[in-house]
């Protein structure tokens, strides 16, 4: 059985295909990257994996439960979704943002406070904890919400340009701990750098005109052409065009 499972998802925007008949199937953990030209494509695709938005047609399947049916609710609480715009609230702390998601988890009291402290150290943000987060920076911000992210210990992760706008130590830290949960965890990471795909993720996809045009491990990619080191940039170029519509 299939850990994540999507068939045929389609969604629209202004009677534009934003996602036209996207699928694919992933069976094991490990860290996926879904590269694409259109921003937006991709971001809509993070968003109803998450389950934030519902798609016009298709299904996202974790395990045998369909993500958007009733049954599918409890499957939220199993993926952790960082967006590529900040979504915390600017008035309260960190550590105050981590304890709503944790309540809204449903983690109890001493879980959730043992998973804050977890987080807040992994991040290397735990003197942070009483920071207003309008106070902080961006690359703060970012951690942050990698950070809230693991709460609640999903078992599937969504993080969409997790390292955009951060400062090149804390970028490497997010890499860093990125690398270590792919061991433990399925995630999905979402970018348009070439280059964090090749040096995080074991499996590549690639999103034009709204499908997924491509779905295959890097390895297999680099021997198509020979251990090119510039196989994964080359590929994508063959299977994107100037407007994302699709060309090969």
């Amino acid at each position: 059985m299939a850990l994540v499972k999507v068939e045929n998802l389609k969604l629209f925007s202004e009677n534009e295909a934003v996602l036209g008949g996207l699928s694919f199937e992933i069976d094991k953990k490990g860290i996926y990257a879904i590269l694409g030209k259109n921003a937006k494509s991709s971001s809509m695709l993070a968003k109803v994996l998450s389950g934030i938005i519902l798609p016009d047609s298709g299904s996202v399947l974790l395990g045998d439960t369909e993500l958007f049916s009733k049954g599918g609710k409890k499957l939220k609480s199993k993926i952790g979704y960082l967006p590529k715009e900040c979504f915390l609230y600017s008035d309260m702390t960190a550590y105050e943002n981590l304890d709503f998601t944790g309540r809204m988890r449903g983690v109890g009291s001493d879980k959730r406070l043992r998973q804050i402290k977890e987080a807040l150290d992994l991040l290397n943000i735990s003197h942070l904890s009483e920071a207003l987060v309008c106070d902080m920076n961006t690359s703060e911000k970012k951690r942050l919400l990698l950070a809230n992210a693991l709460i609640g210990n999903p078992s599937v992760l969504i993080l969409d340009e997790p390292t955009s706008g951060a400062f090149s130590d804390d970028a490497e830290l997010i890499c860093d701990v990125i690398s270590m949960l792919g061991e433990k965890k399925t995630v999905l990471l979402f970018t348009e750098k070439i280059s964090l795909a090749e040096d995080l993720a074991d499996h590549i996809g690639i999103i034009s005109g709204g499908e997924m045009v491509l779905w295959s491990s890097l390895d297999n990619i680099k021997q198509k052409l020979d251990g090119d080191a510039a196989a994964l940039a080359k590929t994508f170029i063959a299977f994107t065009d100037d407007s994302d519509g699709g060309g090969r």
